[in-house]
């Protein structure tokens, strides 16, 4: 096992209508929210009138902001930081996927810093200081609620890449597992295998041997299958649905696989795919990958 270091300094709270803490916690951190969402998802499911009700209850003053597409783009978070700057807000909600979530990060980095985005995830700039930022995500796959890094598309150079700085760490994170219930189970599955390979890829590309991390990592695999699969056959499986919420928190927080090494090669492929082909979704493009990469490391 190599020598790490693992820092998590995200509150995280977790379990059935916890969504209702959210304007409790948002005191904690802040006066004016930014709230970021995608166009869709929460509207359609009446879960936007809701959050904005309970946050207009509690006093807490918010400017939604809904301009967030799947593979999120750097004009999207930088047009969302300087909205939120014209609008005084102090912190930021993201409640959605992977794009939201890391969406929210990128504009929090920007509330506080010069440029483009774009400048500080190729490192011609250094992060001085970012806005202090809730998740609440809405699909169990990305696990950016639980770690400081996203990924975002610069369409003009049809390219994705990732950034990953400790002062985006959220400092809070409420995790629901009622909005699984929303979603098509063709999307929990897709994000299954996003979970899945957040563990895959450094176990099958480690550098070093590590019993723990092995052996962490494959029972979270297993669990993220037959949680799927259980679904699949009882859809009010609540246990089902909790194990996938709490493991893609988990896959990529770093505590599985820390100390091993590896490679996110998947990852790096599909970033190269979905930059260029912007239709394509991220746990979409995993998906085509999947079995040609587990044939290759064979």
């Amino acid at each position: 096992m190599k020598n790490f270091s693992l820092f998590i300094p995200t509150k995280y709270y977790f379990g059935w209508n916890s969504l209702e803490i959210l304007p409790l916690k948002a005191k904690e951190i802040g006066k004016r929210a930014f709230l970021v969402t995608g166009k869709k998802f929460l509207k359609e499911k009446g879960i936007l009138d809701k959050i904005k009700s309970m946050l207009k209850e509690n006093g807490i003053e918010f400017f939604h902001y809904d301009n967030i597409t799947p593979n999120p783009k750097t004009y999207e978070v930088d047009e969302g930081a300087g909205i939120l700057k014209k609008e005084k807000c102090d912190f930021i909600i993201g409640i959605g996927g992977g794009s939201v979530m890391d969406a929210s990060k990128g504009i929090a980095i920007m509330a506080k810093n010069k440029g483009s985005i774009w400048d500080y995830m190729m490192m011609k700039k250094e992060v001085k200081d970012a806005l202090p930022v809730i998740l609440v995500p809405t699909i169990p796959a990305s696990g950016s609620e639980y770690n400081p890094g996203g990924v975002i598309t610069n369409p003009d150079e049809k390219r994705k890449w990732f950034f990953r700085d400790d002062k985006v760490y959220p400092k809070i994170s409420i995790v629901d597992p009622e909005f699984t219930k929303f979603l098509p189970f063709s999307y929990l599955s897709k994000g299954g295998v996003d979970i899945i390979t957040h563990m895959l890829e450094p176990v099958l590309t480690s550098e070093t041997y590590g019993y723990i991390q092995y052996n962490f990592s494959a029972k979270l695999i297993k669990g993220v299958i037959e949680s799927i699969i259980k679904i699949k056959e009882n859809k009010d499986d609540r246990e089902a649905r909790e194990n996938l919420c709490y493991s893609a928190s988990l896959a990529l927080s770093g505590i599985p696989t820390r100390g091993i090494g590896g490679f996110a090669i998947m990852h790096w492929l599909e970033h190269i795919l979905s930059g260029i082909f912007d239709n394509i979704s991220h746990p979409v493009g995993l998906c085509l990958l999947l079995f040609p990469f587990i044939k290759i490391i064979k």
